[in-house]
């Protein structure tokens, strides 16, 4: 397969273990010295000018992803109630200003009411009750039951990775800015203590890929990469394999970082500004380190060799000459034991053009930190993405669509605001021929506000009976609040949120048919979202898969949480897994309230039918008592084969007695073969 110009994982940048250099002098090594120890790619001005242009092609495609980080970062700002962050033009002075320092200089108060956080949170509980998982499903029939040891197996690596909730945060940024990814890998658990496999997301504004990509399967990508600040520390422990690949590591960026560790703590706040004034070049946090991981196809001539006895075709580095000597082997060997030539399985091999994945590891300067072919037979880059929805090229998420009236609804609540704040309320008219005489002002005001005030005024016929009266401003009908309520239902129609699925109480006479199909209806609007993301999905554990297929040489423990897989599969088969064709289906998980309830109920129907005995129905449900019950079960079956055996021994008839079976299931709590009091329609 792939060859590589290193001897270790290239891709486990956040690996830390810890080298020992003491076997290497302590003293700085001299130029000569750095040049005939060190493992890294240094001194050599072709391969330099080619990471610079590497480095260079980088920064072209993270610079012409700005739109959509841009996009991403209002639709951000809204998500999390920053509402009147953009910048508009005082009429005024001609400055630019934010809308919320505009609206204050008006003597107005900037309201807001998040209705788009709301609704991506529907979705995410729609999301966590009706999720699907990977299963894998051997293409020959023979296979099956090998299928579900990798199927348990990679449930067993997905539950080390904690994507469960991984995935509510992939899902939650897909639905912010339409994109999302992982990384899968293989690297150093350091809770485990062990290598296993890693799956990491990826953040979209850290990203950088070829632009002009049109296909939604993102079969156009051959250039993708992303950003990494770490400290000098765990770039060192990833990188350096003796003393002079540490000094000249540290040689590239600079001896004084993380001089002062007090600023590695002040330098940067734990808000969203160490993303939005993100450098190409220059880490946030001064006392990071840059290193710029690149993936791109590389055109190159390879020879491709089939061979018939295993059945699948490699890539080889021998020569014609080694291949057809490996024929003549071949040939010479049948013959001696008759076999007929056309059964011979010869090699069948040819030099073509192919597009190999290559890496590399830079520093903010173009220094090769690692460079290779990928290591991984799967032969692709490590990363999977989802760019939704495409059109035209364009990337936009759910909270996108519904940002106008999103504004419309603060605007008309700011309004709104305005209109009541400014109206009169209360206000006394006060005739300067009925004031008393003495009265001020103030003891007026003050005789308004109690509930059992008396206000005196000059009652004088000659003024045709004019005395105080109290201004209260009719509200003066705008259509405001007409204008308001139908934002709110164009928001609701077009995020497809209704009341339905938010759970909200039905009107007065709403059949539950009605109801139930208003619901499932709401959840049709929104499903291309979670179809979408289940197809990424089942693309990123097809690549774990064949991750494990690959590194997992040897057998191990399988140990999972759950009842979704048979409890006969402890340990996963090298050997057997390796060479396993598959593929990836997405099952519904049966770990979710409303699959849980449905199978139950099904349980409990084949039991009281007496489909099924109580121990399957204790072994398959997921009633929270079914493992006590099963163990008393257990524990009275083995207390009567007890009696039975020490019977025999006495000479006594072993037959059951009918009395003692009976009082067996008094115990287990059976009657008939039926559980008492449990009636199923």
């Amino acid at each position: 397969m792939k060859k590589t110009n290193v001897d270790f994982n290239p891709d486990d940048l956040l690996r830390q273990m810890p080298k020992d250099f003491s076997q290497y002098m302590e003293d700085r090594l001299s130029t000569k010295q750095l040049e005939q120890a060190t493992t890294l790619i240094y001194n050599d001005p072709e391969m330099k000018r080619i990471a610079d242009e590497k480095l260079q092609n980088a920064f072209y495609y993270w610079e012409k992803l700005q739109p959509f980080r841009q996009r991403r970062k209002k639709c951000r700002d809204f998500y999390q109630g920053d509402h009147w962050k953009d910048t508009m033009t005082n009429p005024d002075t001609g400055e630019t200003i934010t809308m919320e320092d505009y609206i204050r200089s008006q003597n107005m108060v900037p309201i807001k009411q998040n209705m788009i956080r709301q609704h991506i949170k529907n979705l995410l509980g729609q999301f966590i009750e009706n999720d699907f998982k990977s299963i894998v499903v051997a293409r020959n029939r023979e296979d099956q039951k090998l299928s579900e040891m990798m199927s348990k197996t990679l449930e067993a690596a997905l539950q080390l990775n904690k994507t469960h909730m991984l995935d509510v945060s992939v899902i939650e940024e897909f639905f912010i800015s339409g994109a999302f990814g992982w990384k899968t890998h293989y690297g150093w658990h350091e809770d485990k203590n062990r290598d296993d496999l890693i799956i990491d997301s990826v953040h979209p504004a850290l990203m950088f890929f070829n632009t002009g990509i049109k296909d939604i399967r993102l079969k156009e990508i051959d250039f993708i990469g992303e950003i990494h600040d770490v400290p000098i520390e765990q770039v060192i422990s990833t990188f350096a394999k003796n003393e002079a690949d540490r000094q000249i590591i540290k040689q590239w960026y600079g001896h004084d970082r993380r001089k002062n560790r007090r600023t590695a703590y002040t330098s940067q706040n734990q808000d969203s500004s160490m993303i939005d004034n993100m450098d190409f070049y220059t880490p946030y946090d001064v006392n990071m380190c840059r290193v710029v991981e690149i993936w791109e196809k590389v055109n190159m001539k390879v020879m491709i060799v089939y061979d018939p006895i295993h059945g699948k075709a490699f890539q080889s580095d021998m020569s014609f000459e080694e291949l057809e000597e490996i024929n003549r082997q071949r040939f010479e060997q049948a013959i001696m034991q008759g076999v007929p030539e056309e059964n011979i399985p010869l090699l069948d091999f040819e030099e073509r053009y192919e597009n190999i994945w290559h890496f590399w590891f830079l520093t903010d300067r173009g220094d090769i930190l690692m460079h290779g072919e990928t290591p991984y037979e799967h032969e692709q880059s490590p990363y999977t993405l989802g760019l939704y929805p495409l059109v035209d090229g364009n990337i936009w998420g759910f909270a996108y669509d519904i940002l106008d009236q999103q504004i419309q609804i603060n605007r008309l609540l700011t309004a709104m605001d305005k209109i009541v704040g400014t109206s009169s309320k209360g206000a006394l008219l006060l005739p300067t021929q009925a004031r008393a005489d003495g009265w001020t002002n103030e003891d007026y005001a003050s005789e308004m506000t109690k509930s059992d005030g008396v206000i005196e005024y000059n009652a004088d016929p000659k003024n045709n009976g004019i005395k105080p009266e109290e201004l209260n401003a009719k509200n003066i009908n705008i259509g405001a609040i007409e204008l308001l309520q139908m934002q709110m239902n164009l928001l609701e129609q077009i995020s497809g949120v209704t009341n339905a699925i938010q759970g909200q109480k039905a009107g007065s006479g709403t059949p539950l048919g009605i109801y139930q199909l208003q619901t499932s209806n709401a959840q049709i609007n929104n499903r291309i979202y979670f179809e979408f993301f289940f197809q990424r999905r089942s693309e990123r554990d097809l690549k774990a898969v064949k991750v494990i297929q690959q590194y997992y040489t040897e057998d191990r423990n399988i140990q999972i949480t759950g009842k979704d897989f048979d409890d006969e599969i402890k340990y996963y088969e090298a050997a057997k897994g390796r060479d396993l064709d598959i593929m990836i289906s997405m099952g519904r998980a049966t770990n979710t309230p409303v699959m849980r309830q449905v199978q139950d109920d099904i349980l409990l129907r084949f039991l009281d039918q007496q489909l099924i005995d109580l121990d399957i129905f204790t072994e398959l449900t997921s009633l929270p008592f079914a493992d006590k019950l099963r163990e008393t079960i257990n524990r009275k079956q083995q207390e009567l084969e007890q009696a039975q055996q020490q019977a025999a021994a006495q000479g006594l008839p072993t037959e059951a007695d009918p009395e003692a079976m009976a009082a067996l299931q008094s115990a287990i709590g059976m009657k008939n073969g039926k559980i008492p009091g449990l009636q199923v329609n």
